[in-house]
C-alpha cells in the first residue's frame, strides 16, 4: 500500500494513501496535517491514477516541491521527496510500476522558463496525463485555480518587490515605530503570555506522553484553549494520538487476556482434581485476576481458584495426619530428635495457614513435654543406677538419652540433651 514518511525534524509519522484523493495541509481536517507556518492550509494532495499516484500543487502559498523542484503536478514514484517548510514527505509504494515513455513526458513537472523565453499559453500547459494527448479534442488538466505554482512564485516576488518600494516610501517614522514595537514585544520572539502558557503546557503533555501518563496529558491539553489556534490544533492532533494509541493497547491487552484464559482453562480442566497441579493452578488463578480485575472471564477463574485451593486443603489435610502419625511412632521409639524434627518440617511447610500452624503447634508443644518428662524419669534412674554402684548401666541411660534428643543439634531439646551429658560427665 502506497503511504508517505512525514519527517518533522524530530520524529517520523506514517500516513497511509487509501483515499483516490488525499489533501495534505496545514489545516486539522486533511488527513496528512502539516503543522508548518510555511503549509497552506491545503497546500496539494496525491491523486490516485491508471499509472500509480501523482502530486497536484492547491494553489498553495509557498509553492510545492519535488526533489528540490517546484511543481505544480509530478508522477511520485518511490522514494521522491515532497518538501513543505521543515518537513520532508518520503512517498513509497511498493507495488509502483513504470509507466510508458510518453505518459511519464506528460507527468513531468513543468521548469522554469528560462530568462527573456515566453512563457506558453495557458491553454498549452499542462495537458491531463489520464487522458490522450494531442489533438483538437485534448482536454485541459483540472486546475485548482487559474494559474500555476511557477507562475504564482513570479508573482509572489513582483509583489514583495512592490511591497518593499511601498515601505521605502513610508518614510523614517514608520521604521522608527516599528523598531519601537520590537523593543516593547515580550521575550519570546513577541509570543503573549497565554501564547507562551499554552506552549508550555502543551510540552508537559508531550512529555507525559512520552512516560505512558495518557490520562494526566489529555488532561492537560484539555486546557490549551482554541483562541491559541497554533497549540490548539497540535494539542488536539496530540489528543487523537493518544486515543489511538489508547485503542491499540486496548486491542493488545484483550489478546494477552484472551491467551492467559485460555492457558488456565486447557490447564484447569485437564488438571482438575489434581493435588501436584493444585498449587500450580491456583498460582495461575491469582496472576490473572491481579492483572485483569474486570476480565468477564472471572468467574471462571474464580471457579478454577476455589477447586485449586480445597484440593491444595485436602492435600494439606493428609500431610500433617501423616506426620503427626510418624512423629507419634518416633516418640513411641524414644526418637525424640526424629519426631520433632518432622513437626518442624511441616510447620515451616505450611507457615501461612494460620489453621494448620496452631494444629501443629499443639503436635510440636506435645512432643517437647514428652521429651521433658522422658529425660527427667531416665535421668533420675541413672542416678539411682551410679548410688547402686551400677555406674555401666547409668552411663548407657544417659548416653541414649543424648542421642534420642539430638545431641544438642535439635534447638528445642538442647537442654535436655544437654543435662543428660552433664550427668554423664560427671560419673565419668
Amino acid at each position: 500500500m502506497a503511504r508517505l514518511l512525514i519527517f518533522d525534524g524530530t520524529a517520523t509519522r506514517t500516513v497511509e494513501i487509501t483515499d483516490a484523493t488525499t489533501v495534505a495541509g496545514r489545516s486539522s481536517e486533511n488527513k496528512v496535517h502539516i503543522e508548518d507556518k510555511q503549509a497552506s492550509r491545503k497546500h496539494f494532495q496525491v491523486e490516485k491514477t491508471d499509472f500509480g499516484f501523482k502530486v497536484v500543487d492547491l494553489e498553495s502559498r509557498n509553492g510545492t516541491r519535488v526533489n528540490d523542484r517546484v511543481v505544480n503536478q509530478a508522477l511520485l514514484r518511490p522514494g521522491d521527496r515532497i518538501v513543505v517548510g521543515k518537513h520532508t514527505l518520503t512517498f513509497e509504494d511498493p507495488s509502483f510500476k513504470e509507466p510508458p515513455a510518453d505518459v511519464a513526458a506528460r507527468f513531468a513537472p513543468a521548469a522554469h522558463p528560462a530568462p527573456g523565453v515566453e512563457k506558453p499559453a495557458a491553454d498549452a500547459l499542462d495537458p491531463d496525463p489520464t487522458l490522450p494527448a494531442g489533438g483538437p479534442e485534448t482536454r485541459i488538466r483540472r486546475r485548482t485555480g487559474a494559474t500555476t505554482s511557477i507562475e504564482r512564485v513570479h508573482r509572489i516576488e513582483a509583489a514583495k518587490e512592490k511591497k518593499l518600494v511601498t515601505y521605502v516610501g513610508v518614510g523614517a517614522g514608520v521604521f522608527v515605530f516599528i523598531l519601537l514595537v520590537l523593543v516593547m514585544l515580550p521575550p519570546g520572539g513577541g509570543d503573549s503570555p497565554a501564547s507562551l502558557a499554552a506552549r508550555d503546557t502543551f510540552t508537559k503533555a508531550q512529555s507525559l506522553v512520552r512516560q505512558g501518563k495518557y490520562d494526566e496529558a489529555e488532561l492537560m491539553l484539555g486546557r490549551v484553549g482554541a483562541d491559541q489556534k497554533q497549540w490548539h490544533t497540535q494539542a488536539q492532533g496530540l489528543i487523537r494520538e493518544i486515543q489511538a494509541t489508547r485503542t491499540r493497547n486496548e486491542a493488545a491487552r484483550g489478546d494477552s487476556e484472551k491467551k492467559a484464559f485460555d492457558e488456565i482453562y486447557d490447564f484447569g480442566e485437564k488438571r482438575r482434581g489434581d493435588p501436584t497441579a493444585a498449587n500450580a493452578l491456583a498460582a495461575k488463578c491469582e496472576a490473572f485476576k491481579k492483572e485483569y480485575p474486570k476480565s468477564p472471564s472471572l468467574p471462571k477463574v474464580e471457579e478454577y481458584l476455589a477447586e485449586a485451593n480445597k484440593t491444595r486443603k485436602a492435600q494439606r489435610g493428609g500431610d500433617i495426619a501423616e506426620t503427626e502419625r510418624q512423629s507419634q511412632e518416633a516418640v513411641k521409639r524414644n526418637d525424640y530428635a526424629t519426631g520433632l524434627k518432622l513437626v518442624i518440617g511441616i510447620r515451616e511447610k505450611y507457615k501461612d495457614d494460620l489453621d494448620l500452624s496452631e494444629r501443629l503447634l499443639k503436635v510440636h508443644d506435645d512432643v517437647i513435654e514428652k521429651a521433658r518428662a522422658y529425660t527427667q524419669k531416665r535421668v533420675a534412674e541413672a542416678n539411682d543406677l551410679a548410688a547402686r554402684a551400677k555406674v555401666p548401666d547409668a552411663v548407657k541411660i544417659l548416653e541414649e538419652i543424648v542421642i534420642q534428643m539430638g545431641d544438642g543439634n535439635v534447638e528445642a531439646l538442647a537442654d535436655y540433651a544437654l543435662r543428660a551429658r552433664t550427668t554423664l560427665q560427671g560419673l565419668k
